[in-house]
């Protein structure tokens, strides 16, 4: 290499000239090789893919954990409450009628009237009513009982009831017939609490 302030030969690898004491600006080359910037991109990659994986791992690890949990804890259902309504010997007089209140509790996750009825004579009507339409009926006011069997001898019940605390009537009605009535009833009120 040549000096350029005093132009005297110097070998390639000094760092000033032996001549004058010029110092050679060498430009040095980075010890890293060339394609440093590729390989930094590569494991940026890899690095972006792993980090995907271990999310991806990591939600699929929770839902099957839930999953599992669920099955193996099933939500606790509670069991069904039954109350007798009217069980038994009913007696209706003539030209009459028999009410039995009952109430749907508060907290009340369903709530249904189910069971049987049936008479040995004369045909009578079963009714399901609330306290307004109780109120109508009673007064021969006009009235849409949640259920009515019509005149029956007999009849199953399956109501399904508003799971609201409110208080109902079930009717055993003979208004109609000049002999009393008796019936054999088994009906209860069943419900679950939440």
């Amino acid at each position: 290499m040549l000096c350029p302030h005093c132009g005297s030969e110097s070998s390639d690898k000094a760092r000033s000239c032996p001549s004058c004491g010029y110092k050679f600006v060498i430009e040095t080359s980075s010890d890293a090789p060339p394609d440093t910037a590729a390989q930094e991109q590569q494991l940026k990659r890899l690095f972006k893919a792993v980090f995907v994986l271990v999310i991806l791992a990591a939600v699929w690890w929770l839902a099957t954990n839930r999953l599992s949990n669920r099955e193996s804890h099933p939500e606790q259902n509670p069991a069904m409450i039954s109350q007798p309504i009217a069980t038994g010997r009913i007696s209706v007089n003539a030209r009459n009628f028999v009410a039995y209140p009952f109430s749907v509790p508060a907290g009340c996750k369903q709530a249904k009237v189910e069971g049987d009825f049936e008479t040995s004579a004369d045909a009578v009507e079963v009714l399901i009513m609330d306290d307004k339409t109780f109120a109508n009926w009673q007064n021969h006011l006009p009235a849409t009982p949640l259920y009515s069997s019509g005149r029956s001898n007999h009849a199953s019940i399956s109501l399904q009831l508003a799971p609201s605390a409110k208080r109902y009537y079930l009717v055993v009605n003979n208004r109609t017939s000049a002999r009393p009535q008796i019936m054999q009833a088994r009906l209860n009120l069943a419900y679950r609490i939440r």
